[in-house]
């Protein structure tokens, strides 16, 4: 399994509004890293993570409800990334 990135851009606030808003926006395992810049967010699952990336998403989904943010679907996007090995 390969490194996966997930995109995420909450809709309807503007960009300091929503970095106080997602100041507590965390991932469930430690090793799962969230970025946050203006109004996007990343996250980035490593393929060892004892988190998968639908857990991560569901978390991300629930903390956006609970904060009454949208998840803007058509924006996300998945990339996976891997070592080639030869």
């Amino acid at each position: 399994m390969s490194d996966n990135m997930f995109l995420l851009a909450p809709s309807g606030i503007g960009p300091y509004l929503y970095m106080v808003c997602a100041f507590d926006l965390q991932t469930l395992s430690p090793y799962n890293v969230i970025i946050k810049y203006a109004d996007d967010t990343t996250l980035l699952v490593g393929q060892h993570s004892s988190v998968d990336i639908s857990q991560e998403y569901d978390n991300i989904c629930s903390w956006s409800i609970s904060n009454k943010l949208t998840v803007s679907t058509g924006k996300n996007k998945r990339n996976c990334f891997s070592s080639a090995f030869f």
